[in-house]
């Protein structure tokens, strides 16, 4: 972790942006720079003496500025920590748990306030500088290089009992290496930042995971390496599920088992759910439903998630559905499996089924099947008069399709007309 990641949390936002202006200006005249200290003087107002030093777990600092005697952390210490972090000083500082002020460097107290200050020391040559930065860089890079990870194979699990209850794809990550027989070790949870992740051997590793972690902070001042545990929306999972699955490296497990399963990207048409209304030979209906594609039928309890985003798990393989704003009937018919009524009151439970908002296409016994047909019905308009604390009179809109008049703004599918089931009819 760089200098300034670990001591971001220690200075105000409006002192490290003001810092960051000075140090834009390299306006830095370092004195002395090593592993353990970095002396500097910084233009601002004026030139400034800032002194940093490892100390224990943390840094000792000092700065003859007034806002620093006044308040501690200023924009001069800030401006010589990026500089230092730059120029690669203070490398054995491990972490910054806080900042201690040094009270015992010279020149320090009122009377190296009112000193003249010294004169700025003649600054380096612009190519030696140049040349630094170029040296500093590459180390960087070769020693980043040195730390690429490799694992021998990453695996993507899909956890049901986490997506479940997110209502999204929830996908972590799990790696394993190869032993010195060949065998390949227990798959454990895998660590990585976003910054290795360029590095990985395998471009589909790298586009994945790059994909999971998104676009980073403009100025983040942590790069912690985290275990990859990411929900993915719709878009996403359509777009890198299927490129993981053909590499071989997408699995599940359910918490309950533990096991990590073999899972596949279903590339097929998605499922459709419907309904199909039942009757037994006790004259009792049933409401129960599963999905549908094609020629294949699949009940609701084989899915060990279904989403509202119209994607599932089913058979080893996530697949797409459709659930056509009747994702509530799925909810509830996988809870309690099926919904029962007696055969006396099935005009009602037809009737109430064609008011509802969504309802997805049924299967319905012969003794109950009926048919569709469309009607442009009257149109009308009543008014009533409220009397309140004024009087003032309410329009409703109004829709007849010839057995009397309804409400217009019903939502739902189309009218039962129970005198007519004879004929089998109802009017949408």
């Amino acid at each position: 972790m760089s200098l300034t990641q670990m001591t971001a949390h220690l200075f105000d936002r409006n002192v490290r942006a003001r810092g960051q202006n000075i140090y834009a200006s390299r306006r830095v005249h370092v004195n002395s720079a090593g592993h353990d200290h970095f002396y500097a003087q910084v233009q601002g107002g004026d030139l400034y003496d800032v002194r940093i030093t490892k100390f224990e777990l943390g840094l000792e600092v000092w700065c003859d500025c007034t806002a620093f005697a006044d308040y501690g952390p200023c924009k001069h210490l800030w401006t010589a920590i990026l500089e230092a972090d730059r120029r690669g000083a203070l490398a054995d500082v491990r972490q910054v748990l806080y900042l201690q002020r040094a009270e015992d460097f010279p020149g320090s107290g009122i009377a190296a306030l009112l000193a003249p200050r010294k004169p700025a020391p003649p600054p380096m040559p612009a190519w030696q500088e140049y040349l630094g930065d170029v040296e500093r860089a590459l180390k960087a890079s070769s020693a980043q290089r040195k730390n690429r990870p490799r694992p021998a194979e990453i695996l993507y699990c899909i956890d049901v009992s986490t997506s479940r209850s997110k209502g999204q794809i929830a996908l972590e990550l799990f790696s394993r290496t190869r032993k010195k027989d060949g065998q390949l070790t227990v798959p454990k949870e895998f660590h990585i930042s976003a910054d290795q992740a360029a590095l990985l051997p395998d471009p589909i590793d790298v586009e994945v995971i790059s994909a999971l972690f998104g676009g980073q902070d403009l100025y983040p001042y942590s790069s912690y390496s985290i275990a990859t545990r990411k929900t993915l929306n719709r878009p996403l999972a359509q777009k890198l599920l299927p490129l993981i699955s053909s590499a071989g490296r997408l699995c599940y497990r359910d918490y309950a088992a533990g096991n990590l399963e073999p899972a596949t990207w279903d590339a097929g048409d998605p499922w459709i759910p419907w309904l199909e209304l039942r009757q037994d030979d006790r004259d009792q209906w049933t409401i129960a439903g599963f999905l549908r594609r094609g020629a294949e039928r699949m009940e609701l309890d084989e899915p060990q998630f279904l989403l509202a985003a119209g994607l599932m798990l089913a058979r080893d393989a996530v697949s797409r559905f459709e659930p056509g704003g009747g994702f509530d009937w799925l909810t509830q018919l996988r809870e309690v499996k099926r919904i029962p009524f007696p055969d006396r009151e099935r005009d009602a439970v037809l009737a109430r089924l064609l008011q509802l908002p969504a309802l997805p296409p049924m299967e319905v016994d012969e003794a109950l099947r009926f048919d569709e047909r469309k009607e442009a019905p009257r149109l009308g308009l009543r008014i009533r008069q409220e009397r309140g604390e004024a009087t003032r009179n309410v329009a409703q809109f109004m829709l007849d399709y010839g057995a009397g008049w309804m409400d217009g703004m019903s939502e739902g599918r189309g009218v039962w007309r129970a005198q007519e089931r004879v004929d089998r009819k109802s009017v949408v």
